[in-house]
């Protein structure tokens, strides 16, 4: 048995700012890990005819598949010279078996919230009693920096299986929202 990949991060770190200028402010949170391993057993099934034979378009960069020479991407399986012949599904256990092939470097950087205000300056509100109104467009997830192939890298794993991704586990969603804030 050998230990491939490391799944606890050497660094973990998130950056805050919030500014403002005349009526306007901006809020941003960071998050990013750095130094980690995931295993991307998503390629076991993004890569290969898996199951029922359905697949990814991935399968098409796979090594000696559909006229394709030797790839970066082991080989999914070939014909046997049978009559009809048959098609003998990742027969050396390419993406059967867990092999250094899944291990990727799963640090980022995420943008994990972004809010921009406007304060409705106070002659306005004069006439209408009201102390304050802001107006505000907030996104979470907004955009994530990374060199993982896998759908999201702050995903991999959780506590009984931390750093590994596999396709059970639903990615964060992008939210955009509008808001409105009244002081009275």
């Amino acid at each position: 048995q050998t230990y491939i990949g490391n799944t606890w991060p050497k660094m973990v770190y998130a950056f805050n700012a919030n500014l403002s200028w005349t009526t306007f402010d901006i809020q941003m949170l960071f998050t990013g890990v750095q130094g980690v391993d995931i295993y991307n057993g998503n390629k076991a099934t993004t890569e290969s005819l898996y199951g029922d034979y359905n697949t990814t378009r991935d399968i098409f960069k796979t090594s000696f598949f559909n006229g394709n020479g030797l790839t970066n991407l082991p080989s999914v399986g070939h014909f046997d010279n049978g009559t009809p012949p048959q098609f003998v599904n990742d027969p050396n256990g390419n993406y059967k078996n867990i092999s250094s092939f899944f291990i990727e470097n799963g640090s980022y950087l995420k943008l994990k919230n972004l809010q921009i205000g406007y304060n409705i300056p106070k002659k306005m509100l004069q006439n209408i009693k009201l102390s304050s109104v802001r107006i505000y467009l907030m996104a979470d997830n907004l955009f994530t920096i990374t060199k993982y192939t896998g759908i999201d890298p702050e995903l991999a794993g959780g506590v009984t299986q931390r750093g590994i991704d596999n396709i059970y586990v639903y990615p964060h969603t992008r939210l955009i929202s509008a808001g409105l804030n009244i002081g009275l």
